[in-house]
């Protein structure tokens, strides 16, 4: 249980989070980022349901279990590893580019000083995360995605009134010019 959580860890989240963090960083950084996630996600899920796996499958599997049974189901034991390769591909670049995000927003809001210990506290959680009970560590990545989440919504509400004249205003220059 401890390897299996500091392997999925880092990327439960990851496949959830559209458009709320990472992104904005890395178009901020001028980081090319592509859209592998979300095909493999979409693909995972399809492979799930053509294979049946989805109504006949052990109670046990859930989660990344679940993707195994799918994948073994056509591939024999060559699925499992598969899918056990690309998670821990999977997690250990996602802790990457969370630990490197992290970085960067920590310096700045906080100055340099504050990369050195953002990377010290990075770390230990990441041990953290790997020895505590799975459920608990689902349970504060999903409530921490949703208080970075919550600032954005909080904009997309004060700014709508601006958005909604600058619409009305370029359809009514736009409609002019007709």
């Amino acid at each position: 249980p401890v390897s299996v959580s500091i392997l999925i860890l880092p990327c439960r989240p990851l496949s959830f989070e559209p458009g709320f963090r990472d992104r904005i960083i890395a178009s901020a950084m001028k980081i090319s980022h592509n859209l592998g996630m979300e095909y493999l996600t979409t693909l995972t899920g399809l492979v799930i349901v053509v294979t049946g796996s989805h109504l006949h499958h052990p109670d046990e599997a859930v989660g990344a279990a679940l993707t195994a049974y799918a994948f073994s189901t056509t591939l024999g034991g060559g699925g499992a590893a598969v899918v056990g390769i690309g998670l821990s591909l999977f997690a250990f670049s996602t802790t990457i580019a969370w630990s490197y995000y992290g970085d960067r927003s920590a310096k700045f809001l906080f100055g340099e000083g504050a990369v050195m210990p953002y990377r010290v506290l990075f770390t230990l959680l990441v041990v953290v995360g790997a020895a505590v009970p799975l459920q608990l560590v689902w349970n504060v990545a999903d409530i921490t995605n949703l208080l970075m989440a919550l600032p954005n919504l909080l904009a997309l509400i004060l700014l709508a009134g601006a958005v909604k004249k600058l619409r009305d205003d370029y359809f009514s220059s736009t409609h002019e010019k007709e």
